[in-house]
């Protein structure tokens, strides 16, 4: 899975539109997001987070695939500055 972000810095509140390519399977697989910040998790394979605190976070994508026995995941840093 690669992920990416529509920005990776900014000032708080941040929207970020974040999008993940999957794996090249015929199955689909379950794509989950943890946005780092301490907020629920989306299992959406392309969602929008607002980042409302200044700091630093990672942002990680895992994709599980179980037809096929694939896992994989990738993270992205995202810097939030205080307003």
């Amino acid at each position: 899975v690669v992920a990416s972000a529509s920005v990776d810095e900014g000032q708080a509140p941040l929207l970020v539109q974040f999008t993940a390519e999957g794996l090249c399977t015929d199955t689909a697989g379950k794509f989950v997001w943890s946005f780092g910040d301490g907020t629920p998790a989306s299992d959406e394979q392309s969602p929008t987070h607002t980042y409302t605190q200044p700091g630093t976070f990672l942002a990680r994508v895992t994709l599980e695939n179980p037809e096929n026995d694939a896992r994989d995941a990738d993270e992205l840093p995202i810097t939030v500055a205080a307003p």
